[in-house]
Formats: C-alpha cells, sequence, structure tokens
C-alpha cells in the first residue's frame, strides 16, 4: 500500500481547512447571537473534528511512506512546530499580558492566569479554543511514535491501519466529557483521518471511484451542514459531539471524497479562494473569538447583518495580518534554522495546522 507522493499537493483539501475554519467561526458567532442561534450550539465542535480528522489525513499522505529517519523525524518536529506554535503562543500570551494589567474575562475572553498560560504553554492546557492545539501537538507525538514504531517493524502501514482502527473504536466509549480531558477524547477523529489517507492511497487510481468522488463530497458536505447539533434537532437527531460514530464516518468519507475528487466542487475547494481561506484558517481560528465578543458587545443593537460583516471583516483583517507578517515568516524561519534541509517553500507552508 503506497501512500501518494507528498510533492503531489491536493488542492481541496486547502478550502476544507477554510471550510472547517468558518465552521468554527460560524457558530461561535451564533452563540454569541450576532447570527441566528440555529447554527451555534456545537456546531463549532464538528469543525475542530474536521479540522483533526484533515490534519491526520495530510500527515500520513506527506510522511507515513517516508523512512523514518532521524533526519525526517526531525524535519517533521520541526515543520509542526513552525507551523502551529508561534501565533498559538503569541495569541495565548495577550491572555496573560491582559491579566497582568488587570482585565479580567468580561472585559477579554483570553484573559489568562500564568498558571494556566503555562499548562497550555507547556501544551498540557484545556483553556478556551487552545485546548485544540495541545491536543494536536499531542497528536503530533503519537503520529511519530506510530510512525516510528511501523518502520522498525518492516510494515508501517500494517502498524498504522491497526492503530488507527483501534483507536477510532474510542468513539464508543465514553471516557471523558466534554471539554475536559487529553487527547483521548478526540483521537478516534484522528484515527479517522489517518484511516482516510490509507483508504485513498489505495481508491486514487481507480477511476471508477473519481468519478463518483465530487458527488460524494457535496452529498457528504450537505450532510454535514444537516448534522449541525440544532438543525439536526429539528429532524429528530441527537447530537452526540465527539462521540458522535455518525460524524466520525462522515468526516472519514469527507476527506478521502476531497482527496479523490476532481468534480467542479473540488476545484472549488482547491481555487485561489479556497487556498486563502486555507492559508487564514488558523489566524480566524485562533483570533476570531475575541472579535466575535466585542462585536457582539459594542454593535449588539445593529442589525444581523452589520454585526457579522463586521465580525468577518476584523476576523480576516486580522487573520491575514497574522499570515502575512507572523506566522509565514516565523515559519519559514524556523524550518531553514532548525530542520537540517531546505524545506519546498510554500508546500512545506501549507502543510496542516489542525489543523486545524
Amino acid at each position: 500500500m503506497a501512500v501518494t507522493s507528498a510533492s503531489s499537493e491536493i488542492a481541496a483539501l486547502n478550502g476544507l481547512r477554510g471550510l472547517a475554519a468558518l465552521t468554527v467561526f460560524v457558530s461561535h458567532a451564533g452563540n454569541a447571537g450576532i447570527i441566528p442561534q440555529v447554527l451555534g450550539r456545537g456546531a463549532g465542535q464538528m469543525g475542530v473534528m474536521l479540522f483533526f480528522t484533515l490534519s491526520a489525513f495530510l500527515l500520513t499522505h506527506l510522511y507515513l511512506e517516508k523512512p523514518a529517519t532521524k533526519q525526517n523525524v526531525r524535519t517533521f518536529a520541526v515543520a509542526r512546530f513552525a507551523r502551529v506554535y508561534p501565533l498559538f503562543i503569541a495569541v495565548l500570551s495577550t491572555g496573560l499580558i491582559a491579566h497582568w494589567v488587570g482585565l479580567d474575562r468580561a472585559d477579554y475572553p483570553y484573559s489568562i492566569e500564568f498558571r494556566t498560560w503555562l499548562a497550555n504553554a507547556l501544551l498540557a492546557g484545556r483553556f478556551h479554543v487552545f485546548w485544540t492545539i495541545c491536543t494536536e501537538f499531542q497528536f503530533y507525538l503519537l503520529f511519530a511514535l506510530m510512525w516510528v514504531a511501523g518502520w522498525r517493524a518492516g510494515k508501517p502501514h500494517t502498524v498504522a491501519f491497526w492503530s488507527a482502527l483501534a483507536a477510532c473504536l474510542l468513539v464508543f466509549v465514553d471516557i471523558y466529557q466534554y471539554p475536559s480531558g487529553p487527547v483521548f477524547k478526540t483521537l478516534h477523529f484522528f484515527a479517522a483521518g489517518v484511516l482516510a489517507a490509507l483508504a485513498y492511497s489505495r481508491l486514487v487510481a481507480s477511476r471508477s471511484w473519481t468519478r463518483w468522488a465530487d458527488i460524494v463530497l457535496a452529498a457528504a458536505l450537505c450532510a454535514f451542514v444537516l448534522s449541525f447539533p440544532n438543525i439536526a434537532a429539528a429532524w429528530g437527531a441527537t447530537f452526540n459531539g465527539f462521540w458522535s460514530p455518525w460524524l466520525l464516518a462522515l468526516s472519514f468519507v469527507i476527506m478521502i471524497a476531497a482527496g479523490s475528487s476532481h468534480g467542479r466542487l473540488a476545484r472549488a475547494l482547491g481555487s485561489r479562494t479556497g487556498r486563502l481561506f486555507g492559508d487564514l484558517s488558523f489566524g480566524i481560528y485562533l483570533l476570531h473569538s475575541p472579535v466575535v465578543f466585542y462585536v457582539a458587545a459594542g454593535l449588539g443593537d445593529r442589525p444581523t447583518l452589520v454585526r457579522f460583516a463586521a465580525a468577518s471583516f476584523i476576523t480576516f483583517a486580522l487573520a491575514s495580518f497574522s499570515y502575512r507578517f507572523l506566522e509565514r515568516p516565523l515559519r519559514t524561519t524556523i524550518n531553514g534554522a532548525f530542520s537540517g534541509r531546505k524545506l519546498d517553500g510554500d508546500a512545506a507552508m501549507r502543510q496542516p495546522f489542525l489543523n486545524s
């Protein structure tokens, strides 16, 4: 079983990453009353599920076929750190500064005391949206261990398959109640991404499958929207959050279809606009909460369209600034200084966050 070369970029996944970030943004805007609340109340969790599955899919696609040498593992670790940690620690630290100057969470939603800041900075915390980044890094470690173990056993794909399949069964075991608990409460979504990448490597050469992939992708994305908690409740479904076998299977199908499709929907996701939203997705995810908070508080009496337009514009402007002046330059600098070899420019920058 061979995973497609990492050099062949799957353009549709850029837009899918942006779609996941927008799902979280829209959900939190709904929760804050900026837009109708039918789009909130747990839909943000679904965006996170999609991020996690996408992250694991891309890691498996990019790295599993490569020998787990010290150099390759080092490059992996440096690339992951450079992609995620700089913006994460920068935004997290704004909360610590806010706390030091006397602002509490009623003034700034990311206000955080030093002890909590330290736990999250060390990737062991569970504060606000930052818990997902800590979880993401914990998965990076598990992926690296699986990758090394698989190559040492001489069967990287077999080890990845059985490890991921076993982890997917965690969806049937309610170990932790959201939002507490470490990586194990979401590990099955990472595992679904690993399995999706392995399945994709088999299906991508099948012309009969790729002809249907765009239709499957469209149907799966429609089902994803219809599964938003308040929408699903309208037709009697129960939202089980991270312990939903349905959402796990849906995330799995979306990844395979997005990776395999060459139809109109996949081309739209992989377009310049889709790529832009994919590039900005991490900034949108980390920066939107304070924006939503202040827009809801300051423009609460304005029309819905005005509130949503203001929140969207400010969030995208901040994400664009962050990507151009913080994320991209720091990523290039860190990769160049510590990876031990030159990475492939923009392709390296588009490796998954969460993922994002």
